[in-house]
């Protein structure tokens, strides 16, 4: 098998995998709310997926500098949003 297909499948994996976590830790089945540590596991894995795509499937690992501030607003922007959960 081509190595980039591999990696892009075993990508896709750990993006099903991800959605998955997100999927329970985020009570899709319950109608409970969310607490503080299921919420900052939703935005962790929401984090690495985005991380995922970006380098795989957007090829931004050939671009290590755009890769490193996608990466830092991505996390500013998940801190700002667990900030403002937790403050509601």
């Amino acid at each position: 098998m081509n190595p980039d297909i591999r990696r892009l499948l075993i990508v896709w994996a750990a993006l099903s995998a991800l959605t998955v976590t997100t999927m329970i830790s985020g009570g899709a089945t319950s109608p409970a709310r969310v607490g503080a540590l299921g919420l900052a596991v939703v935005l962790a894995a929401a984090v690495i997926k985005v991380v995922l795509v970006l380098a795989h499937y957007l090829d931004l690992r050939q671009a290590p500098g755009w890769l490193s501030g996608f990466r830092l607003a991505t996390l500013v922007l998940a801190a700002a949003l667990y900030g403002l959960a937790l403050i509601g």
